[in-house]
C-alpha cells in the first residue's frame, strides 16, 4: 500500500515538471527610470533692483568743498538709502533697531541753484526721516542709533533735566526729551497749551507733585514749548499772534490758548 502511494506521488511530480517545461517563458523588460529633474531655477525678479545712484544718492566720494557740493535729489528712495548716505557723510556706524518703520518711497530735493553745506544737507535728511517716524540718536563719537520716533523715550534717549542756558536748543530736527518746570501756570492748563505744539507722535507726561512736564518731541517744538512756558503773567495773551501762527485760524484751539491765559 505504501509503495503504491509513493509511486503515485512520483508520477504526479513528473507530470508537473513536464507541464512547466512546455509552458512559454515570459520575459519581463525592465522599465526605464526617468532621469532626475534638474533643480528649478530661481524665479526671476519682477523688477531689477535699483542702485543707490538711481534713487538720487550722491555718486563717488561725498565732498563739501563749497564749489561742487552735492544736491538733494532723492526720488522715491527707501529709507535705508538716505541712512546710508548719512552714514557715508558722517563716517558713523548705524545701529538700526529691528522695529524701525520700513519706508519705501521718500522724495527729498533741494531747489535748483541752491547750494547746501554739510550741516544743511544732513539736517534735511534728519528732518525728513523724523517726518516718517525714524529718529537718529548719537551714541558716542563713532555710532548713531536709528530708532522708531514714537518709542524713542523707551529706548534710552537722554532726558534733559534743566533748560539750556540761553533758553533754546540748536534746531537740528532731532527728537529730545525735556523737563519743563512750570512757574506761572497750573499743570492742567499748561498741558492744554502744549498739546497744540506737539507732533502727533510727540509725548507729554505730567508730574503733578513737582508741577513739571516731560515732553518728547522735535527740538523745534520743544523750543516753542519752553518759550511759551517761560513767559510770565500776561505771556500767553502777548503770544496771541504766535498762537494763531502755529495753530492756524481754528477757533477751538485758539480758545484753549485764551482760556489758559485767563487763569494766570
Amino acid at each position: 500500500m505504501k509503495a503504491k502511494i509513493l509511486c503515485s506521488l512520483f508520477l504526479i511530480s513528473v507530470a508537473a515538471a513536464a507541464a512547466l517545461a512546455q509552458a512559454p517563458i515570459r520575459r519581463v523588460t525592465p522599465r526605464a527610470v526617468p532621469p532626475a529633474a534638474a533643480p528649478a531655477a530661481p524665479a526671476a525678479s519682477t523688477a531689477e533692483e535699483k542702485s543707490p545712484e538711481e534713487y538720487g544718492a550722491p555718486t563717488g566720494p561725498i565732498v563739501f568743498d563749497g564749489t561742487n557740493n552735492p544736491v538733494l535729489k532723492f526720488e522715491k528712495a527707501p529709507h535705508d538709502i538716505l541712512l546710508r548716505t548719512y552714514a557715508e557723510i558722517t563716517g558713523k556706524t548705524l545701529l538700526i533697531a529691528p522695529n524701525v518703520p520700513k519706508v519705501e518711497a521718500i522724495s527729498l530735493r533741494s531747489q535748483p541753484g541752491v547750494m547746501l553745506n554739510r550741516e544743511e544737507y544732513l539736517r534735511a535728511i534728519e528732518q525728513v526721516l523724523v517726518m516718517h517716524n525714524i529718529a537718529l540718536e548719537p551714541a558716542g563719537e563713532k555710532f548713531l542709533r536709528v530708532l522708531p520716533a514714537n518709542e524713542i523715550r523707551k529706548l534710552g534717549i537722554r532726558t534733559h533735566l534743566t533748560e539750556p542756558k540761553d533758553g533754546q536748543y540748536d534746531e537740528n530736527g532731532r527728537i529730545i526729551s525735556q523737563i519743563i518746570q512750570l512757574k506761572s501756570i497750573s499743570i492742567e492748563e499748561a498741558k492744554v497749551v502744549l498739546e497744540g505744539f506737539k507732533r502727533g507722535e510727540g509725548q507729554i507726561q505730567l508730574f503733578e507733585r513737582t508741577n513739571s512736564i516731560l515732553v518728547t518731541d522735535t527740538v523745534e517744538n520743544v523750543n516753542r514749548m519752553m518759550e511759551i512756558m517761560d513767559e510770565r503773567s500776561d505771556s500767553i495773551r502777548a503770544y496771541g499772534e504766535k498762537a494763531l501762527r502755529y495753530f492756524g485760524e481754528g477757533e477751538s484751539e485758539y480758545q484753549k490758548y485764551v482760556t489758559a491765559s485767563n487763569h494766570l
